[in-house]
């Protein structure tokens, strides 16, 4: 069935609707891809409720697929970039737009073109000039490490964001000190802004089902960094505190960062960090103390 212009008239959320969709567009879900569609209308409501995108807003969208956040998107914010690299779903997707709808559809792998650029040239194209540039995906599973990083900690331009990944990376994104999840991701995120929890989602609500739970993150961005320590300072020494957990903070730091264990024991205790504690229990205060006490000449020449 079409509609007006030619657009099909298509849910793809609708399980039944969708298998019919790609079925005639000769495609079968691909692992390698990540390709889990969702089939939860509840569940698309609620990210796009989540996102709460306004017709002043432009919105990049990592691997849309048959569109399910894309459509509703549209019909809420100013302008969507959709960046998908399957071509044939791309097409599918083409065909679901309606006419005159402010999107952009990019065949190409997000990881090799500039996202904010690319949605403000298009938002260029249109007269339009977005309060907020927001990014919302249901993030797929083979390239979650690497957009997440450059989503908090490159792409800075994007005011906020709401994403699906695994629930395993959202436990590691929010987690405390001194628990299992705790990392150098963590205190990304916790640097460039702030990570909530909003809600999982079962395995169910996907086809093909995936073999994990996932889960709905709301990602608002900080006008300003909580540490005095440069950016690059600071994570050189998280990094080196994180490559052998089971050491000391004193023994992997100097490890890590090739710098004598009496000049490290000498910052720390400067810092007022016990150098006996494990890097896992550090918060991301107590370590910009840390990068603000050693010394970043040696760092820089030995490490």
């Amino acid at each position: 069935m079409t509609g007006p212009g030619g657009s099909l008239q298509v849910d793809p959320v609708r399980p039944s609707q969708l298998r019919e969709l790609l079925a005639r567009a000769g495609i079968r879900p691909q692992r390698r891809l990540g390709q889990n569609f969702l089939i939860d209308g509840n569940v698309r409501d609620r990210i796009i409720a989540a996102a709460r995108p306004s017709p002043e807003d432009a919105v990049f969208e990592v691997g849309p697929g048959a569109g399910a956040l894309t459509l509703a998107l549209l019909e809420r914010c100013g302008l969507v970039v959709a960046v998908e690299k399957d071509r044939r779903l791309l097409a599918v997707l083409a065909g679901l737009v309606p006419p005159q709808a402010p999107v952009e559809l990019i065949e190409a792998d997000a990881l090799t073109i500039p996202w904010a650029a690319t949605l403000l040239e298009a938002a260029g194209r249109r007269g339009l000039q977005p309060e907020r540039l927001l990014f919302v995906a249901n993030l797929p599973y083979s390239i979650t490490g690497p957009a997440l990083v450059r989503l908090l900690a490159g792409e800075r331009q994007f005011s906020g964001a709401v994403i699906m990944v695994q629930k395993e990376v959202g436990d590691r994104l929010t987690a405390s000190p001194a628990t299992k999840d705790y990392g150098s991701l963590t205190l990304l995120a916790q640097y460039h802004g702030h990570v909530e929890k909003l809600f999982t989602v079962a395995p169910g609500s996907f086809w093909p089902r995936p073999a994990v739970v996932s889960m709905v993150l709301r990602f608002t961005r900080r006008a300003d960094p909580p540490a005095t320590a440069p950016e690059q300072v600071l994570f050189t020494v998280i990094r080196a505190a994180f490559a052998q957990r089971r050491k000391t903070l004193r023994n992997a730091l100097a490890a890590g960062l090739g710098l004598p264990a009496d000049t490290v024991a000498a910052a720390l205790a400067a810092a007022g960090v016990d150098g006996s504690r494990r890097g896992e229990t550090l918060t991301l205060a107590e370590f910009d103390r840390v990068a603000q006490s050693l010394p970043v000449e040696d760092m820089h020449r030995e490490g």
